[in-house]
């Protein structure tokens, strides 16, 4: 399995894995001029195969936790800067709430594609907010930009 420049072997004898390793280090150096990264690994299917942000199980598969770490921090920081102390409401600008669901959009599509409903369930919990800016208007009047829009936050 290749993507751009990561790539996965897989196979059930770690003997067979170990020439190939070989002859794809050799092919490399001396075709292509390159070298795999040090952090090769051979490991039992059953660990979990990290690639893309997602850890690959053979029954499932989760969201890598880096990513779900980097999520955390962006919506704690996008709650810092948006939500009121209270939490009842969004004080943005529609370029700032444009960004928000930007963000959160695209965490969720990630998501999709993993084993990640509790996760989801989880994220929703602790940032509440998040509803209700999916649920504004990315198409603001023209006169609306730059200018502060309130949007309440309906309570869970």
């Amino acid at each position: 399995l290749r993507y751009v420049d990561d790539f996965v072997l897989v196979h059930e004898s770690r003997e067979q894995l170990e020439p190939w390793k070989i002859a794809i280090e050799r092919f490399l150096r001396d075709e292509l001029h390159l070298s795999l990264k040090d952090d090769v690994r051979l490991r039992p299917l059953c660990a979990g195969i990290d690639f893309l942000g997602y850890v690959v199980f053979p029954t499932h598969t989760l969201v890598r936790q880096r990513v779900v770490q980097h999520m955390r921090a962006k919506l704690a920081a996008i709650e810092r800067r948006l939500v009121s102390a209270s939490g009842r409401r969004i004080r943005a600008t529609p370029q700032d709430l444009r960004h928000a669901a930007s963000v959160i959009g695209s965490y969720q599509s990630h998501f999709r594609h993993a084993n990640a409903l509790r996760l989801q369930e989880a994220l929703r919990a602790r940032y509440p907010w998040m509803r209700a800016i999916a649920g504004v208007h990315r198409r603001f009047d023209y006169r609306m930009e730059g200018r502060h829009i309130v949007v309440p936050i309906a309570s869970p």
